[in-house]
Parts: C-alpha cells; structure tokens; sequence
C-alpha cells in the first residue's frame, strides 16, 4: 500500500509532510493555552486572596478587556 494521502508533484508523501507540520502548530496550540491559563491563575488567586482594592483592579482591567471585541 502506497501513500494514504497520496504524494504531491515532487513524489513526497502527504501524510508524513502533514504529521511534519502538525508538530509545529500543536506546540504553538499548547502554549497558547499553557501561558494564558497560569496567568489568569495566578491573577485570579491573587486577587481572591487579597480581595479589596486588589479584586476591584483585576475586575476594573478585566471589564475594559471584555468591552473591546477582538
């Protein structure tokens, strides 16, 4: 059995060009969710804990955020 995916005009396989590729977005992907999920932690259990004027910041910033759409 050839190539799944067939091969491109050069004769390389498509599959293993796409599992190639594909590392390079997954890591890109896993940071995008890695970074931004620790921070938001450690944002939100800062401002739990402090609680105050601290909580109401984080809120006031968290606000402008969201009243801008992307």
């Amino acid at each position: 059995m050839g190539a799944p995916l067939g091969t491109d005009e050069l004769g390389r396989d498509e599959l293993s060009r796409l599992l190639w590729a594909g590392r390079t977005d997954l890591r890109v992907g896993a940071l995008a969710v890695i970074f931004p999920f620790c921070f938001g932690t450690l944002v939100g259990t800062l401002a739990g804990y402090y609680g105050g004027w601290v909580d109401s910041l984080v809120m006031r910033v968290v606000d402008v955020m969201i009243a801008f759409p992307f």
